[in-house]
């Protein structure tokens, strides 16, 4: 989702980027990336957690993270998006091995029911926090460029 504010933390961008993770290694175990299931993964080890701690402190949460994975998911997908994820990302010959299943397939409102609740609202979400002098910030384009070129690389090396 886009986070509204001034200004987003490095800390908390490295947060949010932790809980993707987390959320991706819950997926390869099999298992649902429930909120408790990736907090879980989150605090299990092999994650700095003061960064973690920075991004729920001030008021980041993974139900926030799942909402924009659910969303970017129907926006990439043929039947509601532009199909890049399996066109322009390469899925589609790994998608075709999978078994479809009627009912479930690209239905994201079930999914997104299923591990966020009926009653949890879409984001984007607004700041959660006033501004903190002592972290550091992007303030300038050219560490958003940064932050920017470091997601997508974090992406890539995950094959994402």
């Amino acid at each position: 989702p886009h986070v509204r504010g001034a200004e987003v933390h490095k800390s908390f961008a490295h947060g949010f980027l932790q809980v993707i993770e987390a959320i991706a290694r819950v997926l390869r175990r099999g298992d649902a990336p429930s909120p408790r299931a990736v907090c879980e993964e989150m605090f299990s080890g092999g994650m700095d957690k003061r960064y973690s701690q920075f991004y729920f402190d001030k008021g980041g949460r993974v139900e926030f993270a799942l909402d924009g994975l659910i969303q970017q998911a129907k926006e990439q997908s043929v039947k509601y998006g532009d199909g890049s994820f399996e066109n322009d990302l390469g899925y589609s010959s790994t998608l075709k091995q999978i078994p479809r299943v009627s009912g479930y397939d690209d239905n994201y409102e079930l999914l997104r029911e299923h591990l966020l609740g009926s009653g949890f609202a879409a984001g984007p979400y607004e700041s959660c926090e006033e501004h903190d002098e002592d972290d550091e910030e992007f303030s300038d384009e050219e560490d958003e460029r940064m932050l920017i070129q470091d997601m997508r690389s974090w992406g890539a090396q995950r094959g994402w």
